[in-house]
């Protein structure tokens, strides 16, 4: 491990601590890089197409992604629902009326399948 190789005097524990950190920040910093990278690609097919998706493994950055999407301030500023939010899944209660009232707005849905009802109504 290079923080021993260092002469890191602290503890494995804290070692192991400061390693997990390093790891945390350079995921932190993918993630905005793979946002910033694919976010014009995912805006130019919301132009053409009226339902995009993402897809991957955990922990790459979709929901940063999505995020950033449903608040980039243009005209598509859109409205961002998490499913595993109660709340959030709560206002799709009757996911008709939700989805017309917000009819020409950006509705991301993020954890989707959580709630498989939904693509029978989209």
């Amino acid at each position: 491990m290079k923080i021993a190789a260092m002469g890191f005097r602290g503890t494995k524990q804290k070692r192991h601590k400061l390693v997990i950190q390093e790891l945390y920040s350079i995921i932190a910093s993918m993630t905005k890089s793979i946002a910033r990278h694919l976010g014009p690609r995912v805006r130019e097919y919301l132009d053409v197409f009226p339902a995009v998706a993402l897809i991957g493994p955990r922990q790459v950055g979709k929901t940063t992604l999505a995020r950033a999407i449903a608040d980039d301030g243009s005209k598509r500023q859109g409205v961002y629902l998490d499913l595993e939010d109660p709340v959030d899944l709560e206002k799709l209660a009757d996911p008709g009326a939700y989805l017309a009232a917000h009819r020409g707005r950006l509705v991301v849905l993020d954890e989707i399948h959580r709630m498989p009802t939904l693509f029978q109504v989209l």
